[in-house]
């Protein structure tokens, strides 16, 4: 019925909106524009949005009711995405183009692209902030009487929940170190689920009849209240909601009690236990793929803590650090064998190379280490990310060999330095940028071994003049190591 209301103003009021084209310098639309505009919304109707979107396309850029097919062309790419002919990220990025979002449109069209793309991001689920939250607060400060502000609503309750899962999620695989602010956060969010009265009887889905709030409302509360552990808990979830759960209580725990070795383990192999014997949900891969990250890094941790013990005390961290590596690597084979379409061979194998070869760095088997990073630099493309983080575990490899070959491991290092930050390489720059940086402090190690200052200097210069990749790793890597030596420059001048 709306539609059919938007198609009798372009039909009988175009030109009261073509008079507010006017008022912008722009020449009114010629009676062949109103007929192609309302013949292919005719056909949107009828269910044929490829038809329609060919005949929108003939409306030139010049032409004053250009704006107008644009949004109508934007509700036929929503149309294919709701029907599985499409992706609606592809539909969301019209909503970046000046030529929609500066249209002077009827405001019943303007209405309804704000629902469909408040729907679209509940689809792409992109919770984070600014999301789907903030879109449904500016859909009920501008439409207050829409006949849509009902499901709006509920699609505001469920961005909430969702975007406190998600946090609490992240946090659970996250580095240790920034676990207590990222589960802080998600748990704010999760409290102002709750506070929308969130969950529970009389707060069911009528529009998104597939959630349940009784489920929503128990989870809320468990992670609210700080009692992860109780996860386990919840009935009712769905499969995709249960693999989250299962992930955010094993790594929850992990984080906060990382002195009960044996829970933790005991905790972790339940769980991938439970994974394996449980139907997959869409979402499967996601949280195998934090599974990985988390077992790594837990093994990871529990390396650098016997570190700092004494030798008599290590035994069982380490011991227990192997337990978390082995199902690190056993998740990572999977994910590399099972390679969705579309995915990025490079980014899948270089992430499971770096867990793996890291891992064998730590748990000090040099020789496995260095033959494996030889058959992937055999593999791999000369200058290629994976090639690179080859040459790297190799040059590492030769630093722990007994005696210690320094110089052939410098001339490793050299040689990934010498592929530079190249700001040419595309997608896979973070991927490049990081495994040269790795290089620069192996290099700048061994530099400052053998007093070696000017080489230090040179080093510091080129991590603090050079373009690196715009990614949250690779600029922490830098920033952390021009942290470590920036002491490095004081000495260089006071020898010089």
């Amino acid at each position: 019925m709306k539609r059919m209301l938007i198609i009798l103003i372009i039909v009988i009021g175009l030109g009261a909106w073509m008079s507010l084209s006017r008022a912008q310098r722009l020449a009114p639309a010629a009676p062949a524009t109103s007929d192609k505009l309302a013949a292919a919304v005719a056909l949107l109707e009828a269910g044929q949005p490829r038809e329609a979107r060919a005949l929108l396309a003939t409306v030139g850029t010049n032409s004053p009711a250009y704006g107008l097919a644009r949004a109508w062309d934007a509700l036929c790419r929503y149309e294919l995405c709701r029907t599985g002919a499409s992706n609606y990220l592809w539909f969301l990025a019209v909503f970046k183009s000046p030529a929609l979002t500066n249209a002077v449109l009827p405001p019943a069209l303007r209405e309804e692209l704000a629902f469909t793309e408040i729907d679209a991001l509940y689809q792409c689920r992109q919770f984070k902030q600014p999301g789907l939250v903030e879109k449904v607060g500016a859909f009920q400060q501008r439409y207050p009487g829409s006949a849509d502000l009902a499901a709006v609503v509920e699609y505001g309750r469920a961005g909430q929940f969702e975007r406190g899962l998600e946090q609490l999620y992240e946090a659970s695989w996250a580095e240790p170190g920034e676990y207590p602010q990222l589960w802080t956060n998600g748990v704010a969010e999760l409290e102002r689920f709750l506070a929308l009265g969130g969950g529970g009887a009389g707060r069911e889905y009528k529009y998104l009849s597939e959630r349940s709030p009784a489920t929503e409302l128990a989870v809320a509360v468990l992670l609210a209240g700080g009692e992860p552990e109780r996860l386990g808990e919840v009935r009712g979830a769905d499969a995709a909601l249960q693999e989250r759960l299962g992930l955010m209580r094993v790594g929850s725990q992990q984080k906060r009690h990382p002195e009960q070795l044996e829970r933790n383990l005991d905790l972790l192999a339940e769980w991938v236990a439970e994974l394996e014997r449980t139907a997959a949900s869409p979402q499967r891969r996601q949280v195998e793929q934090g599974l990985a990250h988390l077992a790594f890094r837990t093994g990871e941790a529990l390396h650098k803590a016997a570190k700092q013990l004494p030798a008599e005390e290590t035994r069982a961290p380490r011991a227990a650090a192997g337990e978390y590596f082995a199902v690190a690597r056993a998740v990572q084979e999977r994910l590399v064998a099972t390679l969705p379409p579309g995915a990025d061979p490079i980014d899948e194998l270089r992430a499971f190379q770096m867990g793996r070869l890291t891992s064998l760095w730590w748990e000090e088997k040099d020789a496995q280490m260095m033959g494996e990073a030889a058959v992937l630099r055999t593999n791999s493309a000369a200058g290629s990310p994976n090639w690179l983080l080859a040459r790297v575990y190799e040059g590492i490899g030769l630093t722990r060999q007994t005696p210690p070959q320094a110089d052939a491991a410098a001339a490793v290092f050299e040689e990934v330095l010498g592929w530079g930050f190249a700001p040419d390489k595309g997608k896979h720059r973070g991927a490049h940028d990081s495994a040269v940086l790795a290089a620069a402090r192996w290099r700048m190690y061994l530099a400052l071994l053998a007093g070696d200052r000017k080489r230090a200097l040179e080093l510091i210069q080129m991590v603090e003049l050079s373009q690196l990749a715009q990614v949250k790793s690779v600029q922490q890597a830098r920033a952390k190591f021009l942290q470590d030596y920036a002491s490095v420059v004081a000495w260089a001048e006071a020898t010089n």
